[in-house]
Formats: structure tokens, sequence, C-alpha cells
């Protein structure tokens, strides 16, 4: 075989015999059931000796996959993860290839399914470290698409029927706060939420808030029998999974949650979880105004 096709062989497969080591501080505890865990010296140094800054490996997909996995198993510390990466970056990457690929990487992600609302700095960073224009225009698209659904803007509307065949529309509900839960009965993170979800308007019975669960099923059958168990209160309705509704709210996974004010606009495009402890702390500060 020629030598050179031999001597980038060597570096792929070195990148691909250790494509799961950076995770293993985090696996580690999960399978051992630790409180906490911090990998010792041995494992770190080990980590930094591979953590290769080589625009030659971007043709590897292996190096690519192994590189944001290393980046993140290192950078992350407990703290601002955005900041943590940005810091880790601008330390260790000096190489404009390679430090516009993994900044593409790890931004782009992260806009594209979370949105712009609170991630500027971000936005600012991908734009002065990316060099590859088709990832730029990539990139700026998703912004466009984001951009009217920054806090403030109008809702997109929503018109669906509920588990009776009642016609239900977004421009019904104004006049209360409306906390959407987009999800199907076949997800398991879905219908893991269902319990907070209760509990949640348990404890805000009688307040401005509307909750809402768009249910994107296409069995509408399956919906069907499990809204009739009685279990799930607030408004229960079925769009389908073809809505226009998650495609102007750019849903490319569930279950994805969305806050409203009183009058449709949007007060997050990407709220937290029922689950999440924030979420009541967010309502706590709008039922306040």
């Amino acid at each position: 075989m020629p030598t050179n096709f031999k001597r980038l062989e060597k570096k792929r497969l070195l990148f691909k015999s250790y494509s799961r080591f950076p995770l293993y501080p985090s696996h580690h505890p999960f399978l051992k059931k630790l409180d906490s865990y911090k990998p010792t010296s041995l494992f770190m140094n080990k980590m930094k000796e591979l953590t290769v800054v080589d625009a030659e490996c971007l043709n590897f997909a292996d190096y690519g996959y192994y590189l944001m996995d290393a980046i993140q198993c290192q950078a992350f510390q407990g703290g601002d993860s955005n900041k943590e990466f940005m810091a880790f970056v601008d330390a260790n990457v000096k190489d404009a290839k390679v430090k516009s690929y993994v900044t593409d990487s790890y931004i782009y992600d992260i806009v594209s399914k979370r949105g712009l609302d609170g991630n500027d700095e971000l936005v600012d960073y991908y734009r002065k470290n990316v060099i590859d224009k088709k990832a730029m225009e990539k990139f700026d698209a998703t912004c466009k698409q984001w951009e009217i659904l920054r806090a403030g803007s109008p809702s997109p509307s929503f018109n669906a029927p509920d588990v009776n065949g009642k016609m239900v529309s977004l421009e019904s509900l104004k006049g209360k706060y409306v906390y959407i839960d987009v999800w199907a009965t076949w997800c398991g993170p879905c219908r893991g939420e269902l319990p907070y979800m209760t509990k949640l308007e348990e404890q805000y019975a009688g307040n401005d808030i509307h909750f809402v669960g768009l249910s994107c099923d296409s069995n509408k059958s399956a919906w069907e029998k499990r809204i009739q168990k009685g279990d799930i209160k607030g408004i229960q309705l079925c769009i389908g999974p073809n809505s226009d509704f998650m495609q102007k709210y750019l849903v490319k996974g569930i279950p994805r949650f969305i806050l409203l004010d009183r009058e449709g606009r949007i007060v997050k495009a990407n709220a937290p979880r029922p689950s999440d402890p924030k979420t009541s702390q967010l309502f706590e500060q709008l039922l306040e105004k």
C-alpha cells in the first residue's frame, strides 16, 4: 500500500480505537451508581495526550467525533458549559481549520435545537471563528429561521381537535399564559414528563396558565385511548406529525415545551421541562407581573 495511505490510516485507526475513551468520566459513575466521580490524573493526562489538533485528520469522521467528545470531556467543569467550551478552544485549539470545525459542530448543534435567545455570545463566537463558507451559509439560514421565534415575537398558531372532536385554537386561549407540551404516546421521555406536568397543573390550579398538550401521534386512535384513561389533565389536542405549528417552531425532537404570554407572544420557544425546577421558578416570575 502507498506509504502516505498507511500513515493516514494509522492516524484514523488511533482515533477510532479511542472513540469511547472521552465518555468514561460520565459512563463510569452511571454504571457504578456513584453520586460523584472525578477521573484520576492518569486518565486526564492520557486524554490530553490524545487530544491532537491536526487539520489533516479532519478528513476522517472518526477524528471529528473523537475530538468533539475529547474537548467537552476536558472543558466542562460544572459551570457555564458554553463559556467553558469557548475558553478551552481559545486556549488549546490554535489551528484555524480545526477551530472552525469544532466551533461549527458545537454551536450549530445548540442553535439549531435551542434557538437564539440567550445564545448571542455563541453566535458572535461562531462568526468570529468559522471559516468554512458552506457551514456559515447553513448556520445563517438556521439563525434566520429562529429569528422569528425570539422572545416577544407573535407565536405561530394552531387549530386542533380535542378527544371529542372540538376544535381549539391558540387564539381562543389568549388571556392566560400558555405552557405547551409537544409530545407523542410512543415517546418514552414524553411519558416520563407527564407526572411532572400533572404536578405543575395541580400546583398552579386557579392561576392564569393554560396547560396544553399537542400530540404529534400519527396513530390518532393510540392518542385517543391514552387520553381516555383520564389521568392526563389540561387541554389535550392532536395536531399530528406534519403540522404547520411544529414546522414553524422547528421541532426536531420531542418532548418540546413552549411558553407563551397572555397575548400569544413567545416567552420561550424552547422552555424548560416540567421536571426542571426552573419551570416553576419561571412561572412564579411571570405571575408576579
